[in-house]
């Protein structure tokens, strides 16, 4: 898909955060840890979810396909393709509510795993310790709302913004 630079011209106008087209960054983020290959149409590093809400009106608009992406670890290609990339993991990674008591957090589609946990009491932690090579996988909120548990009983709410 070709798009026009008006487009793109129009994205950098409207957010804060920064919006990548050039070959170098395209081609980064054409990869992730599968062995697909696929340039997206563009990458913005949002500030906000003012951003990300602007950006996503402006690829509906222009009927272009998104594809919010974290830490570009994904093993079956889910964090590349022919899209607009918002890419979370720069300026949208924080951990902005934890509830002990009632085992939920509230974080930013950029936090990893680590990072997470870090954040939380050892006696409260909501992922066990596993793999090794699974240190820096990163989470959106559909993944923390799969994978939450309190004592082995699945939790299926997740407390997120709006």
């Amino acid at each position: 898909m070709k798009v026009n630079q008006t487009m793109i011209d129009e994205l950098r106008g409207c957010v804060r955060g920064e919006v990548l087209d050039d070959d170098y960054s395209l081609g980064m983020y054409s990869t992730d840890a599968s062995f697909y290959q696929i340039r997206p149409i563009a990458v913005i590093l949002p500030k906000d979810e003012s951003d990300v809400r602007k950006a996503v009106g402006l690829a509906r608009k222009n009927k272009i396909k998104i594809l919010p992406r974290g830490g570009g670890t994904s093993l079956a290609g889910q964090t590349v393709g022919e899209a607009l990339v918002i890419d979370f993991s720069k300026h949208m990674n924080q951990v902005l509510d934890f509830n002990a008591e009632e085992r939920w957090v509230k974080v930013q589609p950029g936090v990893v795993r680590d990072e997470l946990n870090e954040q939380i009491d050892w006696d409260t932690r909501i992922y066990e310790e596993r793999e090794q090579s699974l240190r820096y996988v990163c989470e959106t909120p559909v993944l923390l709302e799969q994978r939450l548990f309190q004592i082995g009983r699945h939790v299926s709410q997740l407390v997120s913004q709006n």
